[in-house]
């Protein structure tokens, strides 16, 4: 047996330690770019029994009053479980600030809250959930209701903004809440902040989802092939 038929200890750990799995991210867009997939509309307290699908603008209520509803299909990651998200964001492309013309703000907040009951966009849609109208949410008997704001963030102006919100998405990937869509909706004094809904990709409303996924390795596989020629070695 020849000193050399050995590998030293510390050349095996090495190898394990440099070939260790590194994580990297998976990310999922969902971004719904037909009127057919989409989901999602605009209440105004002006037209209580009617709903809007022009875009997401919201104004808060010291001016007058719109919120949006929006809802993302979530079977594109149905294969993940809570545990295996790390991010979730909402993204909204702004149109600009004061689209009403009706303040002079720099900045707006917007808030996200989770919907709690089902609801219809449109009257044609299938089943017998309520329409999403301002009656079917605050009108004096409501058939609609939504949950405490799980996400808040201030818009400056026009372009990209994200609010995370991967606490609601995990929610409802353990069950904890049944994904009916969020309201966004601006709290004020004197929000009124333009969003776009829209089909182009650039633009429309899209939800991100990360999840951590191991690199391929063979790192087990190479110790044991090191481990296997030095015992070779050693029978030799």
């Amino acid at each position: 047996m020849k000193p050399s038929a050995f590998l030293p200890l510390a050349l095996v750990a090495g190898f394990c330690l440099q070939s260790a799995p590194q994580a990297r991210a998976a990310t999922f867009t969902i971004q719904p770019l037909t009127e057919a997939e989409s989901k999602d509309t605009k209440i105004y307290v002006s037209v209580p029994n009617s709903n809007f699908s022009s875009n997401l603008t919201v104004v808060s209520s010291d001016i007058t009053d719109f919120r949006s509803l929006v809802q993302f299909d979530l079977s594109a990651i149905a294969g993940l479980t809570a545990a295996d998200i790390t991010t979730a964001s909402l993204r909204l492309y702004a149109t600009g600030l004061n689209t009403n013309a009706l303040s002079n703000e720099t900045s707006a907040t917007v808030t996200v809250s989770p919907i709690l009951t089902d609801w219809r966009e449109t009257s044609a849609d299938a089943g017998i959930a309520p329409l999403a109208t301002w009656n079917a949410f605050f009108g004096t008997t409501p058939t609609l209701t939504f949950g405490a704001v799980a996400a808040t963030g201030t818009v400056t102006g026009v372009g990209y903004f994200d609010w995370d919100i991967t606490t609601l998405v995990k929610s409802w990937k353990d069950g904890t809440l049944t994904n009916y869509g969020m309201m966004l909706q601006a709290p004020g004094p004197l929000g009124d902040v333009g969003i776009s809904d829209t089909d182009t990709p650039a633009f429309a409303p899209a939800l991100i989802v990360t999840s951590p996924v191991p690199e391929p390795t063979a790192a087990g596989l190479g110790v044991l092939g090191v481990l296997g020629l030095a015992l070779r070695r050693r029978r030799a």
